[in-house]
């Protein structure tokens, strides 16, 4: 299943959720810190973007790396196998529902 339907801040409660809960705890340093983010599905990567846009507006004391993939044949794939701090795949789950 492969919609390719993004935008930038779709749905903002999550990227609102970024920034009061997991800053904070990287901020604690209860994460390991450069941070490391792994955004799954993002289609053509309006979703990382904001992701990264949020990250910085939140004040994120150190750096991060944003890896975004999808696997839509019109979209460019990525060599995972790297160890990630915090995986988004909010695009993947809402076509879901709660059986599933």
């Amino acid at each position: 299943m492969a919609t390719n339907h993004t935008s930038f801040f779709r749905e903002p409660q999550h990227f609102a959720y970024v920034q009061s809960s997991i800053l904070p705890q990287v901020r604690a340093r209860r994460v390991p810190v450069p941070l490391k983010v792994w955004s799954m599905p993002c289609s053509t990567g309006e979703e990382p973007y904001s992701l990264a846009i949020s990250l910085l507006d939140g004040g994120l004391p150190s750096g991060f790396t944003v890896l975004a993939s999808d696997l839509s044949t019109k979209i460019d794939r990525a060599d995972l196998g790297h160890r990630f701090d915090v995986i988004c795949c909010r695009n993947l789950l809402i076509y879901f529902d709660e059986a599933a």
